[in-house]
């Protein structure tokens, strides 16, 4: 794990587009081009899409109880990749002043019914190979994929930002994908 890359991306990831654009930068100057792919590449659901789904999560958590703030985590999609999807979370309440992020392994809402994302699928298939081949054996590979692996949750960072972008919506949302520490937020 390259910790310097990671923390570059994590200073970037307010602006999606920045962190995507610092890591595809690092990708084409890799010898192994194998995941070059998703530098152009997009998840294709519709922004509208993605913000209704929010929305209607918003909706029917507030219900039960006052939302604070919503968290959207993306599946360990690298390990998995035959669907690629994200959970919606909700909380009553915000800790003041935690940096941490670890009260969002405590939210309240009930299950939701996850959102599949889409556009993808070559690059699913190429996590697959990458797995079943053992490929993270080859250093070269390894560090490529590690970019592969950052760029698939900033994109995912990037789909959020889109989906919310010009929109008010009434409480924080974070984003992230599965055991992830850089994590995107957009307050209200």
């Amino acid at each position: 794990m390259n910790i310097e890359v990671w923390n570059e991306v994590g200073n970037r990831i307010q602006n999606p587009n920045d962190a995507c654009q610092f890591i595809s930068t690092l990708m084409e100057k890799c010898i192994d081009k194998t995941f070059n792919g998703l530098i152009t590449a997009q998840f294709t659901n519709p922004p509208s899409q993605i913000y209704d789904a929010i929305a209607a999560f918003y909706s029917e958590c507030n219900k039960k109880f006052t939302v604070k703030a919503i968290y959207l985590e993306m599946n360990g999609f690298e390990i998995n990749p035959d669907r690629w999807y994200f959970d919606l979370f909700g909380y009553e309440s915000i800790p003041p002043n935690d940096d941490s992020f670890d009260w969002l392994s405590e939210w309240q809402s009930p299950h939701y019914p996850t959102i599949t994302l889409t556009g993808l699928e070559p690059i699913q298939e190429l996590f697959a190979n990458y797995i079943r081949n053992k490929l993270y054996k080859d250093p070269d590979r390894a560090y490529h994929e590690e970019l592969a692996t950052l760029l698939v949750m900033a994109k995912f960072c990037k789909l959020i930002a889109d989906s919310l972008d010009h929109k008010n919506f009434a409480v924080p949302v974070y984003a992230t994908a599965h055991d992830f520490d850089i994590i995107y937020h957009r307050s209200p």
